[in-house]
């Protein structure tokens, strides 16, 4: 009788079982689509379950103005409790005039030409040629030695936009295109020459619009950035007062200068100001204020780490000590602000325009 009772639960604990209601896993559409709406994939996620996506990054084709970089979806990626659709968002540089920039070996047609000192390739690519002042390794490892004379192609300018804003733009280079001195002679007590910006070599230079003597000689900044273009910059009212420094107290502050081009002061690069364009609000080092030097820039005797570069604000510093002013702001390979004399030949410039929108 104790084992029929055993076989009877048994069975019953076996059927009970097996007549239970599976549970439905319930299952959502997940859509992927790039900016213009088009669909790059589809996928079924369970309830609850964080979807992937596994396709190709994202691209947008650039335009003739701006290039285009992938920088995520348009929302947060989280556990699916519906069907969900989400959007590839980019971030986007400026393309605004040409400068040499990357070392190349190709396969020249023709002779140089006597307006612009470009040499041509088949498909009409322009490349200037170039004797390094110092060893150097290119961007695809490329071991240059001092005194190697190679060619560099002639790109677009990529412009960091600063800000887009009633119809005008604020940008500054992505990348450190060239080497300049602040001011080309130290002041000394026979030739005083301070650190005024608009009587500055690099607020010439930047502004220079003259073509030079030889074609074979990078020349002014405007020139070879825009005029060989046939671009006009209209000029801006530029603030270089003492404030434009942040300093207390600053004895070579300038005038407001009409430019096309300027370089950033220190305000802008530490902002202080509501319009603080991503720059934070201190001499500090960070990582906003990098900016990567090109080939060329290094063919230059560009100081570098790591191909970070050292870039000249446009404010003067004032040394207590000194009744010359024989300094100016620099931005340092790892963001932060200093002084250094204004003779350095190894810093860069990093130029900055304000134009009308551009679409």
């Amino acid at each position: 009788m104790k084992r029929l009772w055993i076989t009877s639960a048994l069975t019953i604990f076996f059927l009970t079982s097996c007549g239970s209601t599976p549970s439905v896993v319930k299952k959502y559409t997940i859509t992927w689509n790039n900016w213009d709406g088009t669909t790059l994939a589809t996928s079924e996620v369970e309830e609850n379950h964080k979807p992937v996506y596994e396709g190709a990054t994202p691209t947008r084709p650039s335009t003739e103005n701006y290039d285009y970089v992938y920088a995520g979806w348009d929302k947060e990626i989280v556990k699916a409790t519906e069907d969900t659709t989400y959007t590839a968002t980019y971030d986007h540089n400026f393309l605004y005039g040409s400068y040499p920039q990357t070392l190349a070996n190709p396969t020249i047609v023709g002779a140089i030409d006597p307006d612009t000192g470009y040499y041509s390739d088949a498909q009409g690519n322009k490349y200037f040629k170039f004797k390094a002042l110092n060893d150097y390794t290119t961007d695809n490892n490329v071991k240059v030695k001092k005194g190697d004379e190679n060619y560099y192609l002639v790109k677009p300018i990529e412009w960091k936009i600063l800000s887009e804003a009633d119809g005008k733009g604020f940008y500054t280079t992505y990348k450190l295109l060239m080497t300049h001195q602040y001011n080309s002679i130290e002041a000394s007590n026979e030739e005083p020459i301070y650190n005024y910006y608009d009587e500055s070599s690099i607020h010439s230079w930047i502004n220079g619009s003259t073509a030079p003597s030889a074609k074979t000689e990078i020349g002014n900044f405007y020139w070879r950035a825009f005029c060989i273009n046939q671009i006009t910059i209209a000029s801006v009212e530029v603030i270089n007062n003492q404030a434009s420094t942040c300093d207390e107290k600053n004895r070579f502050f300038c005038d407001p200068t009409n430019d096309s081009i300027f370089s950033l002061s220190r305000l802008e690069l530490r902002g202080d100001k509501q319009e603080h364009y991503g720059f934070p609000n201190s001499d500090l080092a960070d990582k906003s204020r990098l900016a990567l030097t090109t080939d060329f820039a290094r063919a230059n005797g560009a100081a570098i780490n790591k191909n970070y570069g050292m870039y000249w604000t446009r404010s003067p510093s004032d040394n207590d000590w000194s009744i010359y002013g024989t300094d100016a702001y620099v931005v340092m390979t790892d963001g932060h602000i200093i002084q250094h004399n204004i003779t350095e030949g190894n810093y860069c410039v990093r130029p900055a325009i304000k134009i009308p929108l551009i679409k």
